[in-house]
């Protein structure tokens, strides 16, 4: 429960690390604006002359060569960005996990103790009282005098327990507040860098190169290998 009570935090913070609304955007255009080059190429190449038809071929190829250039860019940011998101939530939600975990371990382990404290303080104190009760022999004062007084011990744990559930809460707070804050961020740029290396010499729209699953894999183990 409290793991996905983070999530949303968590799914939040990645999608804007690693956001590629804007070369999503920045592609769409880019296609348009290159189907308007070849259809211009296309009207202009039946009504003009020679000159003006080698001219406008010119600058076709040199309007679609730069279209592609800015095209394999935002293709290759994608890429790095899609490939860190992937890697990031991975140890993102791991590391999230431990240390919910540890957390409550910390915390359960805390409860058993002041329990099993309090437990024994109660004993004592009954065979206090019972020998206290042995050796009274006034009736008035054995039933005044000889009363429990095992609030104390009781007292004196639930407030430790309480102190101890108050400083469990802000290192807890703490810790979430600089995941959430910085460390979720240098863990997305250290991903980031360790993708940019492994797949700096992959060109996805290269149509040649096909992409298999055991690619993929071998891609992963060399990013992890670089991040751990």
């Amino acid at each position: 429960k409290a793991m996905d009570d983070f999530l949303p935090t968590l799914e939040n913070i990645l999608e804007k690390e690693t956001s590629t609304k804007n070369e999503t955007q920045c592609l769409k255009k880019l296609r348009l604006e290159k189907q308007q080059w070849q259809d211009q190429h296309n009207d202009s190449a039946s009504v003009s002359s020679d000159c003006e038809e080698e001219e406008e071929e010119d600058n076709n190829r040199t309007a679609l060569e730069r279209i592609r250039q800015e095209e394999k860019e935002l293709w290759n940011s994608i890429k790095v960005k899609t490939f860190t998101r992937v890697v990031s939530t991975a140890y993102a939600h791991t590391i999230l996990f431990l240390v919910l975990t540890v957390q409550v371990h910390l915390l359960g382990g805390r409860l058993f103790e002041e329990h099993f404290r309090q437990a024994e303080e109660e004993g004592n104190v009954g065979q206090q009282q019972e020998q206290q009760q042995s050796h009274t022999h006034t009736d008035g004062e054995e039933e005044e005098g000889s009363k429990p007084t095992a609030t104390t011990p009781e007292v004196s744990a639930s407030n430790q327990m309480a102190s101890y559930q108050t400083s469990h809460k802000m290192v807890l707070q703490h810790t979430y507040e600089y995941f959430f804050d910085h460390g979720l961020s240098s863990l997305v740029r250290c991903v980031k860098r360790a993708v940019e290396t492994v797949l700096m010499d992959w060109d996805v729209m290269d149509p040649k190169r096909a992409v298999s699953e055991h690619d993929i894999e071998d891609v992963m183990v060399q990013i992890r290998d670089i991040v751990e």
